[in-house]
C-alpha cells in the first residue's frame, strides 16, 4: 500500500463515519453552518477518494436543503444572524457554501448560477458584500448594537505610540 492509498483509505474510513454515525449525522441536519460544513467536507472527502455516490448526494443535499433552507429571499442566512456573532458566521458559511459550489460544479450542473426561488450564492454574495466593506452595518441590520462589546473589548488593550 503507498502512501496516498493510505491517505485516500483513511478518508473513506472518515467520510462512512460522517455519513453513519449519531455524530456525523446529527452535523449533516443542522440549520446553520454546521450542516453547510458537513456537505462541503463530505463533498471534498468524496472527491479525494472518488466516490460519486457521495458527490451525487452532497450536489442534490446543497440544492434541496441547504439552499432552500438556509438562504432567505434576501440572500441573508437567518440561522447565522441569530448568533452571538453574525458577521463570522454568516461569512464563515458563505465560504463553505462557495467551497461546496467549486467542488461540485460541473459544466451541466453549475451551482454557482443554481436558484432555489430567487435564493442562490449569487443571492448570498450580494446580501454580503457591503457588510465585508462595513462589518457593523451586519450588526445592525440583524437588530443588534455591537458598540458595548466593542467598548468593553477596547478596554482590554492599551494603545501605545512609537517607542513606548
Amino acid at each position: 500500500m503507498t502512501e496516498l492509498d493510505g491517505i485516500t483509505q483513511w478518508f473513506t474510513d472518515y467520510l462512512q463515519w460522517m455519513t453513519t454515525s449519531k455524530n456525523g449525522l446529527e452535523e449533516r441536519e443542522a440549520k446553520n453552518n454546521h450542516g453547510t460544513c458537513w456537505v462541503m467536507q463530505v463533498a471534498a472527502f468524496a472527491h479525494l477518494t472518488g466516490d460519486q455516490k457521495l458527490l451525487d448526494y452532497c450536489l442534490e443535499r446543497f440544492k434541496t436543503v441547504i439552499v432552500p433552507n438556509q438562504i432567505a429571499a434576501d440572500g441573508s442566512f437567518p440561522q447565522e444572524l441569530r448568533r452571538t456573532k453574525p458577521y463570522g458566521y454568516s461569512l464563515f458559511n458563505l465560504d463553505a457554501m462557495a467551497t461546496i459550489c467549486q467542488i461540485l460544479s460541473t459544466p451541466a450542473d453549475n451551482l454557482w448560477t443554481f436558484e432555489a426561488d430567487g435564493r442562490g450564492i449569487r443571492r448570498a454574495m450580494a446580501y454580503m458584500f457591503p457588510f465585508i466593506r462595513d462589518k457593523k452595518k451586519l450588526a445592525a441590520a440583524a437588530g443588534r448594537d455591537v458598540r458595548p462589546r466593542m467598548a468593553d473589548a477596547s478596554r482590554q488593550f492599551v494603545v501605545r505610540g512609537p517607542g513606548t
